[in-house]
């Protein structure tokens, strides 16, 4: 059997993880809930953005950039993530490129 590559799972996994986010945002419309509650929405966006992170931490533990450090490594991962490294990989500043 083949060895499937990080970047190919990683495709596979944004994927599912955009499928459950389309399914659940078709189940709150059928259930007159497009005006959910605060907190509904505020734990899905939790989870997305979560979920990004992880993909973010994988892609830079994956190209050996390693991660930043330090009190607001979060949002300077996100930073990192919107940068072109030349030879490496492309900037993401958007889901298109996926």
């Amino acid at each position: 059997m083949r060895e499937v590559g990080w970047l190919t799972r990683l495709k596979a996994e944004l994927a599912h993880g955009l499928e459950r986010l389309d399914k659940l945002q078709q189940e709150l419309a059928a259930e007159g809930m497009e005006e959910a509650h605060p907190r509904i929405i505020g734990s899905i966006l939790h989870d997305f953005y979560t979920g990004v992170e992880r993909i973010f931490i994988r892609i830079a533990e994956e190209l050996g950039e390693g991660l930043p450090r330090g009190e607001h490594w979060h949002r300077d991962l996100l930073l990192v993530m919107t940068l072109e490294l030349e030879g490496i990989r492309l900037a993401r500043r958007g889901w298109s490129r996926w």
